[in-house]
């Protein structure tokens, strides 16, 4: 019986020992960050060194850093956190990503409304004339020959010219619809106002 009463003592000192690790675990999330607390300090030969200790009276102060990221690991959750949907200060690294990022959307979008999207339409408007311009001249070729033997296999060679045109005209086509439609979906997605 003592066995057991000294095993649930045991228990018992680590379920506290727990709860108080626990609790001062809780208590340094809400304790400012002093690691990023650095002192400027002037020595005694006129130099400045940096530390983390307090200078000596009168020769130097603390300057605050602040990472380039703008949040320190384990600060999240002190006080002085924004409220939930408040939007949080951007970094200078941050901002000038964004205008990067803007300035190339906005590039896009000049590349896309003049040249890229009036140049495909284009491309594929000559596509089309060029296509009904040798489908017309091999058709006018088809029956050029007299009506014997040798005109019958002529006018089957163009017959199958003609075929073979046209499937790659249609294919062609395809593609250079596929190529418009895309680039009127990205200027549709960034807004760039193209036709």
């Amino acid at each position: 019986m003592q066995n057991n009463t000294g095993a649930l003592t045991e228990c018992r000192g680590h379920l506290a020992a727990a709860v108080i690790a626990a609790g001062i675990a809780a208590i340094l999330l809400f304790i400012p960050q002093t690691a990023l607390a650095i002192n400027k300090c002037k020595g005694a030969d006129g130099k400045f060194t940096f530390q983390d200790a307090p200078c000596e009276a009168g020769t130097g102060g603390r300057i605050e850093v602040k990472p380039a990221t703008g949040d320190v690991e384990g600060t999240r959750a002190t006080a002085t956190a924004p409220a939930a949907g408040a939007s949080r200060p951007q970094t200078e690294a941050q901002r000038i990503e964004a205008q990067i990022a803007a300035s190339q959307r906005d590039r896009r979008a000049r590349d896309l409304r003049d040249p890229y999207i009036p140049e495909a339409i284009a491309a594929l408007e000559l596509h089309r004339r060029d296509c009904e311009a040798t489908q017309a001249s091999l058709q006018a070729s088809q029956y050029a020959y007299k009506q014997n033997m040798y005109g019958k296999v002529h006018a089957a060679q163009v017959a199958s010219e003609m075929a073979a045109h046209a499937a790659n005209c249609q294919r062609r086509e395809a593609e250079l619809k596929d190529n418009l439609a895309a680039l009127r979906k990205e200027c549709a997605q960034i807004n760039c106002g193209a036709p």
